[in-house]
């Protein structure tokens, strides 16, 4: 093969596909910036902080519906996409976000409670 005259212009050629690839699949990535978002906020949550900020009752309400917006956004998450050369699953990423959102629905649910007692 190396030895073909069009040797290097076929290798180039398929250096150039997969390069575009590589660029269609980060852009494709770039999607799941809020997940990062989510995985953060979630994360950070502390009953602690919560407590000294002392939030008004909408912030909770307004907390409780992104939490179903992105179990909601998780759940349609498709499992694996075409892009350019490559098939990228979503799956990993879907499997960390997945118990998220329940995650911090129990942890403002366990602390709303307490705050009910102390505010008596």
């Amino acid at each position: 093969l190396s030895t073909d005259v069009n040797y290097v212009s076929l290798k180039n050629d398929i250096h150039n596909v997969i390069e575009t690839g590589v660029r269609q699949v980060e852009g494709f990535m770039k999607e799941f910036n809020e997940c990062s978002d989510i995985y953060t906020q979630i994360k950070s949550l502390s009953p602690v902080k919560i407590r000294k900020k002392d939030p008004p009752l909408q912030w909770y309400s307004s907390l409780f519906h992104s939490f179903h917006e992105q179990e909601e956004m998780i759940d349609h998450m498709v499992s694996a996409r075409d892009v350019g050369v490559y098939t990228v699953s979503t799956e990993p990423l879907r499997d960390v976000l997945q118990p998220l959102p329940q995650e911090g629905l129990a942890k403002i649910s366990k602390l709303l409670p307490l705050l009910t007692k102390e505010k008596k």
